[in-house]
């Protein structure tokens, strides 16, 4: 059914949400599974000389936020690659979502105010208008949060430093 899952991770609760159901599907499909952290230029990047970066204290914390989701997904012997992109979330989802030939998208959602969405735009909407396959929404139940992602809170218990949950 699902070979390849791209997973939009973040770190954030739902991004955890997004990362533990991609698992589940994972281990029920046989898929390997790919993390993609969007680093939006306007938000955490340095633009030098028409180069834009990602600060290297930053690039830290967001490759230790990969690795953990590695680790969690490794841990239930699932095959998974993750990588860094910088660029509109939205567009870059799209993209790599047909370069690697994805056959779903998980993504974790967030509630927001009618006015948030309206300034700033909604990923998950501009994603499920343009994907080139099948797209979850991964929303936290009561249920799910209570047993949310033990080894990554543990880790994040580890290393507080290194983790900016923005839920």
């Amino acid at each position: 059914m699902y070979r390849n899952i791209l997973v939009a991770y973040d770190g954030s609760r739902s991004g955890d949400e997004a990362l533990r159901q991609a698992g589940d599907l994972g281990r029920l499909c046989q898929s390997s599974i790919h993390l993609v952290a969007i680093v939006n230029p306007a938000e955490a990047t340095l633009a030098v000389e028409g180069m834009t970066f990602i600060p290297d204290i930053e690039r830290t914390r967001i490759e230790q936020l990969l690795e953990d989701g590695l680790a969690e997904l490794r841990r239930r012997r699932l095959v998974a690659t993750a990588e860094i992109k910088i660029g509109s979330p939205a567009v870059e989802i799209d993209l790599l979502a047909r370069g690697m030939g994805a056959d779903l998208i998980v993504l974790g959602h967030r509630s927001r105010s009618a006015l948030a969405r309206w300034l700033s735009g909604s990923v998950g909407a501009s994603v499920l208008n343009h994907a080139p396959c099948s797209v979850l929404i991964a929303i936290e139940t009561p249920d799910t949060r209570s047993h949310h992602s033990n080894n990554l809170v543990r880790l994040r218990r580890e290393r507080p430093h290194l983790h900016a949950v923005r839920d």
